[in-house]
């Protein structure tokens, strides 16, 4: 009968509400865990980078202040051992 039909109808329709739903708790969830851990991240991004300004100030005030070029290094001054030679098979 029609009255039938739409009872099933109707009981269908709430299933896939209440599964409709579940998927919207999950993902309001979901989506509330991921604020949570970019609101954390900025808060460390943040930290980092006054972090690293006060590091930067520190090197800027205890600098050597010099005008000379840092040491270097004389490569042709060094002896660099040759490397062996392939034996040939007797």
């Amino acid at each position: 009968s029609v009255e039938m039909a739409y009872y099933r109808k109707c009981i269908e329709l709430r299933r896939r509400i209440n599964d409709i739903e579940e998927n919207n708790d999950g993902t309001r969830l979901r989506i509330k865990r991921l604020n949570r851990a970019i609101t954390k991240m900025r808060l460390e991004r943040a930290f980092l980078l006054e972090q690293l300004a006060n590091r930067m100030e520190y090197n800027v005030d205890e600098s050597d202040r010099s005008s000379s070029p840092p040491p270097t290094v004389n490569i042709q001054s060094r002896s660099v051992p040759s490397a062996p030679s392939p034996r040939t098979p007797v």
